[in-house]
């Protein structure tokens, strides 16, 4: 899995490279992993709510794997590219991409056995689980031109505060197993409408298609 994640990443670099240059966007990638990696180790550490599988990651920060840390900038800067070529309020679209993204990325995750979580939810999977990335990355979009230190700052408490606020506020008492047949129902419903919504939004704004691409891996 390291492995694979490393391809992944290796694969980004050297294709945003080729599109973009290598003026700017490295140390956004480079800042990214420090937040991210910093905003979860922050979480398991303070919450307790879910365990990386010390088997099959070996390399680790901390809680966090390596390999995870630097994941997460190509999910948070690939989708800030697709949002930006297709809708205005870049950061919270970006998030909501994320959102998706981490919706499908955690079940998977939790059955392959690569974490687990101490709390229920659909599929093994908590609703703050995937919330909590999609507050991330829209913290930390939204904070895009402040200095590095303040943006950091701004996400890391905003990051903790929102939790808190929507755990004690209402997720605390939602979480709990979830019958997967309905949901998933329900899921590839508001999936395909949001395809089709944002096909129309690609259509009108001129999409490459080519940063799409991008995210496949």
């Amino acid at each position: 899995m390291e492995l694979t994640c490393l391809a992944i990443v290796t694969l980004y670099i050297a294709a945003r490279g080729r599109l973009d240059g290598w003026s700017s966007w490295p140390l956004e990638f480079a800042t990214t992993a420090v937040a991210a990696w910093a905003c979860e180790q922050s979480c398991i550490s303070g919450y307790g709510f879910y365990h990386y599988n010390s088997v099959e990651w070996t390399v680790t920060i901390g809680h966090v794997p390596l390999a995870v840390a630097l994941i997460w900038p190509v999910v948070i800067l690939s989708a800030r590219q697709v949002a930006a070529s297709m809708f205005d309020k870049q950061a919270l679209a970006t998030a909501l991409i994320v959102l998706f993204d981490a919706a499908l990325i955690e079940p998977l995750a939790v059955a392959a056995g690569l974490w687990r979580w101490t709390e229920p939810g659909l599929f093994g999977v908590p609703p703050i689980g995937v919330v909590g990335w999609a507050a991330f990355t829209f913290l930390w979009s939204c904070s895009a031109n402040k200095p590095i230190a303040a943006r950091a700052l701004v996400t890391f408490v905003g990051l903790h505060a929102v939790l808190l606020v929507l755990w004690w506020g209402g997720l605390r008492w939602i979480s709990a197993d979830v019958a997967p047949t309905g949901a998933i129902i329900t899921l590839a419903i508001a999936s395909l409408g949001g395809c089709l919504w944002a096909a129309g939004h690609a259509a009108a704004r001129g999409f490459e298609l080519r940063r799409a691409m991008l995210r496949v891996p």
